[in-house]
Order: structure tokens, then sequence, then C-alpha cells
């Protein structure tokens, strides 16, 4: 996608969330700012144009889900585990 981008490809990345670019706040940052510097539109359908506050607020958003779906996963695996009803 940034090669493509670097190429001129086009000007505008399309999609549905921001968070469809990557949950890595950092990631999202780099791509944000390279983007940015190539002089290409990043827009969401459910947030319109991306600018910096949002990848900053959206990103640490994505970040905090990711955590907690982990942190929610490994208690239920640890709980299947205590229980013996891990599915065969």
């Amino acid at each position: 996608m940034t090669s493509d981008a670097e190429k001129g490809c086009f000007d505008i990345l399309v999609m549905e969330s921001q968070d469809r670019l990557s949950r890595n706040q950092a990631h999202t940052a780099k791509l944000y700012e390279i983007f940015l510097f190539l002089n290409a539109e990043i827009y969401s359908l459910t947030e319109q144009t991306i600018n910096h506050v949002k990848v900053a607020i959206n990103g640490l958003m994505a970040e905090m889900y990711i955590r907690n779906l982990a942190d929610k996963t490994i208690r239920g695996q640890k709980a299947a585990i205590s229980k013996k009803t891990i599915p065969m």
C-alpha cells in the first residue's frame, strides 16, 4: 500500500474505520506520517478525514481494545483449564 502511494498510484486511501489500517498506535502514526509526506489523504467512513488528533486518540483506543481482549482471552483460557472444559 505504501509503495503504491509512493508511486503516485492513488492520492486518497478510503477505509471503513481507522482501526482497519492498524490496531497498533505506533504503526498507525507512522503510516499517517508517510501518507502526510506523500500528500495522500486518509479517509475513514466512520471518522471522515483522518488527522493527527484522530490518529492519536483512535490509535490509543484501538491499542487499549487489543490489550483488553488479550487479557479476557487469557482469563477465559485459564478458567477453561481449571474447570477442565477445554474443547477438543
